[in-house]
């Protein structure tokens, strides 16, 4: 099946976020992310396209990326589907292993974090692979990050975490001080609010929306932490989140979408209604790989990717030599991952 088109322009495009929550008053639309639902990714004009299978390599492409074949590991594969019944912990342990072996294009970090009005104001928890090899660039925000992988259950954990305690779970001190501070909500109702907020179709999560805006402003972060600030405004980001379901045993699913530097305007300056030329909607590509056969799998993802890598490196290659980690100067006001 193809893609679904993006929905064509509504007024409720042309407003800005702060239009949108007075004109929609009673469904208290300004919340955390992790309190989103359908109806925020209907508001936000974001469209989830149909599945589509990924392509299958062709005999001569067994090793697209150059990876040489004793480092396909496909016994990390068989791992990570075993890990069914060891929890997300032991998924995303052994997702890392598979994404950053020798040979990848891709180093690791931890959690983004989601801004609105300049400020962060929620961490997401997640995986973070970077185009590079340096750990501590990539902290640093001058290794672009490229996609994420969220495990279905992490994300039902961290939703109940905040339900019942207003945390997600972070080990943030100050996160965690506030989360001790807060009463617990009464068992009753956070469990009738955690089933509000489950969608039915958990492909269909906000929780990945929230994910894509993030890594779409962290790309535009990276720019102008390694001093490309003519890029900043850049056609597009692409963002993409591997996305894995437990109960699917057959398949990983990637999401990706293009949302330019004017979307992203919408959640810095939530008063100011988007121009007239400015991207109205997103349509996120739903890319559905199949885990077998082991031996190709991590190719296949890594060929999946490489488009965006290759704009990602384009976007990366700056004048002259970008600073060291620990000087990091102006950092455009975010802060973290």
């Amino acid at each position: 099946m193809g893609n679904s088109e993006p929905r064509p322009p509504t007024e409720e495009a042309k407003l800005s976020i702060y239009q949108l929550a007075r004109l929609y008053c009673r469904e208290r639309l300004l919340v955390d992310p992790f309190l989103w639902t359908s109806r925020h990714v209907e508001l936000l004009q974001f469209t989830f396209g149909q599945p589509t299978n990924a392509p299958s390599l062709k005999q001569d492409e067994r090793q697209p990326t150059c990876l040489p074949e004793k480092h396909s590991r496909p016994d990390l594969v068989r791992k990570l589907l075993q890990g069914a019944k060891c929890g997300w912990m032991r998924r995303e342990f052994d997702m890392l292993k598979l994404m950053t072996a020798p040979g990848s294009p891709f180093v690791s970090v931890d959690d983004l974090t989601f801004h609105f009005k300049g400020y962060c104001i929620r961490t997401l928890e997640c995986l973070i692979f970077c185009r590079g090899e340096d750990p501590e660039a990539a902290m640093h925000w001058y290794l672009p990050p490229v996609a994420a992988f969220l495990d279905r259950e992490h994300v039902g954990y961290q939703r109940s975490q905040f339900v019942h305690t207003g945390s997600s779970g972070s080990r943030s001190g100050r996160q965690e001080l506030r989360r001790k501070r807060r009463r617990k909500i009464p068992q009753t109702l956070a469990l009738a609010q955690l089933k509000k907020l489950t969608p039915p179709n958990a492909l269909h999560d906000p929780c990945i929306v929230a994910l894509l805006i993030s890594l779409a402003q962290g790309q535009r972060h990276h720019l102008r932490v390694v001093g490309r600030e003519r890029e900043v405004d850049a056609p597009v980001f692409l963002a993409q989140v591997l996305f894995l379901d437990p109960d699917d045993t057959r398949h990983l699913h990637l999401f990706s979408a293009d949302i330019s530097s004017s979307f992203l305007e919408k959640f810095d300056f939530p008063a100011v209604p988007p121009s007239p030329t400015a991207q109205t909607s997103v349509l996120i590509r739903h890319t559905v790989v199949p885990f077998e056969p082991f031996e190709t799998f991590q190719h296949r993802i890594f060929e999946l990717l490489l488009p965006t890598l290759e704009v990602q490196k384009q976007n990366s290659k700056g004048e002259g030599t970008p600073p060291r980690p620990g000087n990091l100067g102006e950092g455009g006001g975010q802060t973290g991952r």
